[in-house]
C-alpha cells in the first residue's frame, strides 16, 4: 500500500525531549515506593578462586536484612544467556573479580553498608590471567593454550592460492582495549512482589523479553507470571542489552524472600567496576595485493577477550569476524574468530558490537598496504570498493542498496581531499610549526538487523490498536534509551495511516501488554520493528475497511457516496471497543544462511560510509586534537534527519574517546585501574572536531519506506580514519587503541630508530 510522506523525512521534534530537558522525566529511582528495600551482592574480593563461603561477623545483628545464598535459588542458579553457563551465584569457583557469591538487601542504605561490611566471601585465591595483552602474547607463542567460549571459521575461495598470486603480502596486528558505556544513568533495576506470586520487574534497560526469561529461570517461574516494565532509561548503547538480566534476577530473588519491593541500583564506581564493557581484541592480518592495488586475498585470526562467561560473545565475535575484510571485493578471505576466556568482567554488548574492532583493524592495515605498493590509500579502496553484483566474504551477492562509492565521492568533494591533503603535507614540511598535520581517510559498512538466521528465529512480532477518539497505540518491545524510537516510529505509523502524527501514541513497554517485537539492539528497531509498524498500520486499515465496507480515500474513508474523516470511521468500527492488529516479521524472500558454516546472507541490508578525520599532533607532547571530520553515510530512506544527524554525531564523539582517551585496564589481580571519571577519560566538547555530516539516500526494498539501521554504523569509521590521519601527520603508526601521546612519541622514536 503505497502513501505519500507527510512525516517521514522531516525532522519531528522528539516526543521526549521537553520532560528530559525540563526534568520530569521520572527515572527507575523516582518510581520505587518509600519503603522499598535496597540490594547488592557479596563479591569475591579476587577475580580466581575456590569458594569456601561466607565469613560473618558474629557482632552483626543479621535480623535487621535479608541474605540470599545459592542453595535458596528456587529455580535453576543460571543467568539465562546464549549459554547458560554464568551462575546466578557462584558455589564452587569465581572466575572474575567481584563475581557475586550471595545477595543482601536492607531497609536503608546505612544498613545494607553495614551488612556489606560484616559479611564478606571466603575464596581461596587462584593465580588469575587477565588482558588483551596476554591474550596477544598467548595468540603468538601458544593459541593452544586459550580457552574458547566461541569459535568459528569464515571462508571463501582458496587463501593460500590468493597469497601466491600477489605481488606483496603485508602483514599486522592491531589491539583494541575495552571501553566503558558511560551512559548518563547508572544501572538500576527494581523487583516487586504480587500477592499471587508473580512478580513486577521493572528498571532501565533495553530487552524486557531478555530479563523476563531470565527472572523465571532464576525463581522457578512460568516467564509471563514475571512482567516486566521499561522505565525511562538514561542512555545505554548496548550496556543495557544483557546487564540488567543480572540485577533484575538479583532484586528478584531478594523480593522474594522479603516480601518487600527491592532496588538494585549502582553508584558510578561500582558500575564503572561491576558492568560489562566492549570486547578488547586483538587481529592478525595477511593481505595480499598485486602492484596495481587489487587485493587477492584476506587472512586473518580475529580474537575477543570475552572475559570470566560467555554472554553475548558469539554474536559480538560473528558481527566482527563478518565485517573483518571490509566493504572490499576479494576473491579469497579466511577469518578465524576466537572469543576466550580470561578472568575479567564477563564482556558484552557495546554500539557496532564487534564490528568498529574489526574494521578499526582492516582499515588501518589497508594504509599499510597502499604505502608497500606504492600506492595512494584512496585509490586502493576505491579499485577494490564492492558493488551490486559483488560477493561478499560470506558468499553473499549484493543485489539491492549499496552506495558506498557515492559515499567515498560525497566525503572526497565535501572535505576537498586532495586539495586538503596537499595543504597538509606543505604545512609538515614547516619545520617551525609546533604541530603536524594529518589527513586520514576510511569505509565502513554494517549489516542491520541479527546475524543470518536470527531475524528469523526471533520471529518478531508487533501490535497496533485504534481507539474510538481515533488515536492510536503502537504496542512494541522496543525501547527508548535516546535514539528517538518513539519519535521515529510514530512517524512511520502515522505516514503508513496517512493520520496526525499527534494520534499515534508509542508508550515505553510492558510486557503483560506488547508481545516481543525482539530487542533493542543491532541497528533494527527502525530497519525491523519500524517495517513491522508500517504493515501493522496497512492491516489497520485493511480491518476498518472491512468493517464499514468502506475503501481508504486520502485523509478519510469512502463508504457509499460520502467520505468520513479518520475520526468518524474509528468511531464506528471500534464501537464493541478498540481494534487491536498484529503482524510477524518475515525475512525478504531469497535470504539463506548456514549458521555451521557462517555461509550465505548475512544480513538482509548493510548499511555504508566513509569518513575523512585531520588532526594536529604536537611535535613536543605527542598530544592529538582532531579539528575536522567529514562522514558521510547510506541508511537508505533517512525518516527523521534531525535524529539521524543526532545519532552520527554522538557516535563519532563515542568513537573518538575509544580511538584516543578511552583506557581500561586490569592489575594482575584482575581489578579494573579506571573504575571512576577521574581515570577514566572521555571526551568533552572541547575535544570535538567540526562534524561535517551528510547522508546518501539509497532506499532498500525491505525497509519501513526505505530505511535501513543506523545506530551502529557510524561508530565503525572514525577510530582507523584518525589512525591513518596521525601515521600521515607523523609518519609512525601505533597499531592499538587507544592511541594515547605515550604510544605515539613511542612509534616516532621507534620509526626514527627504524630509519
Amino acid at each position: 500500500m503505497a502513501t505519500a510522506s507527510r512525516y517521514s523525512g522531516q525532522s519531528v521534534s522528539r516526543v521526549d525531549s521537553l520532560g528530559k530537558a525540563g526534568g520530569a522525566t521520572r527515572y527507575v529511582r523516582d518510581l520505587v515506593a518509600a519503603d522499598a528495600w535496597v540490594g547488592a551482592a557479596i563479591r569475591s574480593p579476587v577475580a580466581a578462586g575456590r569458594v569456601r563461603g561466607l565469613r560473618v561477623d558474629p557482632a552483626f545483628d543479621r535480623s535487621r536484612i535479608v541474605l540470599v545464598e545459592p542453595h535458596e535459588i528456587p529455580g535453576e542458579n543460571t543467568i539465562a544467556f546464549i549459554q547458560r553457563d554464568m551462575p546466578c551465584l557462584a558455589t564452587s569457583e569465581v572466575r572474575y573479580l567481584g563475581e557475586p557469591v550471595a545477595l543482601v538487601a536492607a531497609p536503608d542504605r546505612e544498613t545494607l553498608a553495614a551488612a556489606l561490611a560484616a559479611i564478606t566471601a571466603d575464596v581461596e585465591p587462584q593465580t588469575p590471567f587477565v588482558g588483551i595483552d596476554a591474550v596477544a602474547e598467548a595468540m603468538r607463542r601458544d593459541p593452544a593454550s586459550l580457552h574458547d567460549l566461541y569459535a568459528l571459521t569464515i571462508s571463501k575461495g582458496d587463501v593460500t592460492r590468493g597469497l601466491a598470486e600477489a605481488d606483496a603480502i603485508v602483514e599486522g596486528e592491531y589491539l583494541t582495549a575495552p571501553q566503558e558505556h558511560a551512559y548518563l544513568e547508572p544501572q538500576a533495576m527494581a523487583a516487586t512482589p504480587r500477592p499471587d506470586g508473580s512478580l513486577r520487574i521493572f528498571g532501565s534497560l533495553q530487552c524486557p523479553y531478555y530479563v523476563q526469561p531470565s527472572v523465571a529461570l532464576a525463581l522457578g517461574l512460568e516467564p509471563q507470571r514475571v512482567i516486566v516494565e521499561q522505565c525511562a532509561t538514561g542512555g545505554a548503547f548496548g550496556g543495557k542489552e544483557d546487564f540488567p538480566s543480572i540485577i533484575a534476577t538479583y532484586a528478584a530473588l531478594l523480593a522474594r524472600k522479603s516480601g518487600r519491593t527491592v532496588i538494585i541500583d549502582f553508584d558510578r564506581q561500582v558500575d564503572m567496576a561491576m558492568t560489562t564493557k566492549r570486547h578488547a581484541s586483538y587481529t592478525r592480518l595477511s593481505v595480499g595485493v598485486t602492484r596495481d592495488g587489487v587485493i587477492t586475498a584476506i587472512d586473518a585470526d580475529f580474537t575477543i577477550d570475552g572475559g570470566a562467561y560467555v554472554t553475548l560473545s558469539p554474536v559480538v565475535l560473528s558481527r566482527g569476524s563478518i565485517h573483518l575484510a571490509g566493504p572490499y571485493r576479494t576473491p579469497h578471505v579466511q577469518v578465524r574468530g576466537r572469543a576466550v576466556r580470561t578472568n575479567a568482567m564477563p564482556a558484552g554488548a557495546f554500539r557496532g558490537f564487534g564490528a568498529p574492532q574489526a574494521i578499526f583493524a582492516i582499515e588501518s592495515h589497508l594504509d599499510r598496504v597502499a604505502h608497500a605498493i606504492g600506492m595512494d590509500p584512496l585509490l586502493l579502496r576505491r579499485r577494490n570498493l564492492l558493488r551490486i553484483g559483488d560477493t561478499t566474504a560470506t558468499g553473499q551477492t549484493l543485489t539491492d542498496s549499496v552506495a558506498i562509492e557515492a559515499c567515498f565521492d560525497a566525503v572526497v568533494e565535501r572535505s576537498d581531499f586532495d586539495a586538503r591533503r596537499a595543504r597538509v603535507q606543505a604545512q609538515r614540511r614547516d619545520d617551525a610549526a609546533r604541530s603536524a598535520s594529518g589527513l586520514g581517510f576510511a569505509l565502513f559498512w554494517h549489516g542491520g538487523g541479527f546475524t543470518g538466521s536470527g531475524e528469523k528465529k526471533l520471529a518478531s512480532r508487533c501490535a497496533m490498536s485504534l481507539d474510538r477518539d481515533g488515536s492510536v497505540t503502537i504496542l512494541a518491545a522496543n525501547t527508548e534509551f535516546g535514539q528517538g524510537a518513539q519519535t521515529t516510529l510514530p512517524q512511520i505509523a502515522a505516514d503508513a495511516l496517512r493520520v496526525p502524527l499527534d494520534r499515534v501514541r508509542y508508550p515505553l513497554p510492558n510486557t503483560a501488554h506488547v508481545p516481543n517485537s525482539g530487542p533493542t539492539v543491532a541497528s533494527r528497531t527502525t530497519m525491523v520493528v519500524g517495517k513491522l509498524v508500517e504493515l501493522c498500520a496497512y492491516a489497520l486499515v485493511r480491518d476498518i475497511e472491512q468493517r464499514l465496507g468502506a475503501t481508504r480515500h486520502d485523509d478519510g474513508f469512502a463508504l457509499g457516496d460520502q467520505v468520513i474523516t479518520w475520526y468518524d470511521a474509528a468511531a464506528r468500527a471500534c464501537l464493541d471497543g478498540p481494534i487491536r492488529v498484529e503482524q510477524q516479521y518475515q525475512l525478504p524472500p531469497g535470504l539463506h544462511w548456514d549458521d555451521d558454516q557462517h555461509r550465505g546472507d548475512a544480513y538482509p541490508a548493510y548499511s555504508w560510509g566513509a569518513i575523512a578525520a585531520e588532526v594536529e599532533v604536537d611535535r613536543a607532547t605527542s598530544d592529538v586534537a582532531c579539528t575536522h571530520v567529514w562522514c558521510t553515510v547510506d541508511i537508505g530512506t533517512v525518516i527523521n534527519p534531525r535524529e539521524a544527524r543526532g545519532q552520527v554525531e554522538g557516535a563519532l564523539a563515542q568513537a573518538l574517546g575509544w580511538a584516543l582517551l578511552e583506557q581500561v585496564s586490569y592489575t594482575p589481580e584482575g581489578r579494573v585501574r579506571e573504575d571512576r571519571f577521574q581515570t577514566y577519560i572521555i571526551p568533552t566538547t572541547s575535544d570535538m572536531p567540526r562534524m561535517d555530516v551528510t547522508f546518501v539516500e539509497a532506499p532498500w526494498h525491505g525497509g519501513p519506506f526505505g530505511a535501513k539501521g543506523l545506530g551502529e554504523l557510524p561508530m565503525n569509521g572514525l577510530a582507523p580514519a584518525l589512525h591513518n590521519a596521525i601515521r600521515d601527520a607523523v609518519e609512525a603508526a601505533v597499531a592499538r587503541l587507544p592511541m594515547s601521546p605515550e604510544r605515539i612519541d613511542a612509534a616516532r622514536h621507534a620509526a626514527r630508530r627504524s630509519r
